[in-house]
């Protein structure tokens, strides 16, 4: 299989000049997307991280983010996940993410913070 990371056009909800969106390729399928916010002063919110569910517990999104963070070395980058989310929840902590605040059915994480 080969894979690849692009950006994509934004989906409807999505548009808007402070975002970029990502798709992550298996031969030339769209298999992930996310969406990247610039909130200013080197900050983003990584946000609408999808995984086709076929293709879900084989290390994609691991690989995706990977890629896509690569582009972000340095930068304070924010996401919110569902505390039941266990797969999301160990794939961003794998990838430097660390909870910086809790509500009832969603943790905040931060990589990068300072």
């Amino acid at each position: 299989m080969e894979y690849s990371c692009k950006v994509v056009d934004p989906l409807s909800g999505e548009k808007g000049r402070k975002n970029k969106s990502y798709g992550f390729f298996e031969n030339n399928t769209l298999v992930a997307r996310c969406t990247m916010k610039d909130y200013g002063d080197d900050s983003f919110y990584l946000m609408n991280v999808v995984v086709l569910e076929s293709h879900r517990g084989k290390g994609l999104c691991h690989n995706f983010l990977k890629c896509i963070l690569d582009n972000y070395k340095g930068k304070t980058i924010y996401l919110s996940v569902l505390i039941d989310n266990v797969p999301a929840n160990k794939c961003y902590k794998k990838l430097g993410f660390a909870e910086i605040d809790r509500g009832n059915k969603i943790i905040f994480m931060c990589k990068n913070c300072k």
